[in-house]
Parts: C-alpha cells; structure tokens; sequence
C-alpha cells in the first residue's frame, strides 16, 4: 500500500511541484554583511521607486545614494519550461561542498544524535515485525498472517497516543523550562 502512494505522490511532485530556484542580488545577503551595509539596505528599500511591466518582465527601478538601479525581475515560467530538466547553473560553489554537506552536518552532535535514534527506531520496527511473524506463527499460537498483522494494532494505538500527547505537551514544558533558564 505503501508503495503504490509513493508513487502517486513522486508523479505528483514532478508535475506539480515545480523548482524554485531565485537568484537574489547580493545586496540581500544580509546574513554576512556588517551593520552599516544593513542600514544602507534599510534606507534602498525606503527610497523605492515604481514598478512597470515590459515585455521581459517586471522592471523594478531603485534609487540609491550612487543613482538609478534597475532590477529586472522576470517573468513567470510555463508549464513546459518548469518541466526542463536542465535550467541552468544556479551558485558558483563548488559542487563536493554540497556532496560532503550532509556528512559535515554529522559532526553536530545534535544531528548525530537524531540520526542514531531515528536509524535505530527504524531497526527494531523491521526486526520485531520480523521476529513476530516467526514467533506467533509457529505453535502454540499458530496464528495466520491477519493474526500477526493484528500484533501490532496495540503498539499503533499506543504510539498514536503518545504522539497526541506529546504534541499537546512538547511546547508549553519547553516554554516553562526556557523560562526556568531564565532564556538561554
């Protein structure tokens, strides 16, 4: 069952979830700049001119202390050119930074963590669904495979349970904790 949603959802997301990629200028990269550039961006966006359609798209002209800058921001792709496959080279970073991103990112213990926990959750699920069906359906129980499947209706219950108390509850102890800790 699991698989036939799988593949309605991936035929979906190639249809209908096109990619998104925008380009922003860099006088937007607020996350590396030094505060007076900040301000200096403050003060752009406060001078906005006006905007007008031609025929590549949206023309937004910005004044700045320097003059006139014209952003040209394009228009809406179609249907066919959102299916491309190829659109083009988005970053100029080099391409192992974002093949070793995912292993750099188990250097955070935090993360390391996460994935131990969530890797190990996953091998027990396998290995007591493997494990049940070779106990219960040897005697005395003797059970056929709908008697197994019915083995884990308990733990379901009990994990649907659990999930709807922690997601009533994981916030408000945070809070009272982050309170506690006066913030930190």
């Amino acid at each position: 069952m699991f698989q036939i949603f799988l593949v309605v959802q991936f035929i979906l997301n190639v249809f209908f979830v096109p990619e998104t990629t925008y380009i922003r200028d860099a006088q937007y990269d607020i996350d590396q700049t030094r505060e007076e550039n900040f301000e200096e961006l403050v003060k752009t966006e406060h001078r906005r001119g006006h905007h007008d359609d031609t025929e590549t798209g949206l023309k937004e002209t910005t004044t700045t202390t320097s003059g006139v800058t014209n952003i040209t921001i394009p228009k809406k792709k179609t249907f066919y050119q959102e299916m491309a496959i190829y659109t083009g080279v988005y970053t100029k970073d080099n391409i192992f930074k974002y093949i070793l991103g995912p292993f750099l990112t188990l250097l955070n213990p935090a993360a390391t963590y996460a994935t131990i926990t969530s890797g190990l959750l996953n091998a027990w699920y396998v290995g007591t669904a493997i494990c049940a069906a070779g106990i219960f359906s040897a005697p005395p129980y003797n059970f056929g495979p709908s008697g197994i499947a019915n083995i884990g209706i308990g733990p379901f219950i009990g994990g649907m349970v659990g999930s709807a108390v922690i997601a009533l509850t994981s916030d408000p102890v945070v809070k009272w904790l982050t309170r506690l800790n006066k913030g930190v």
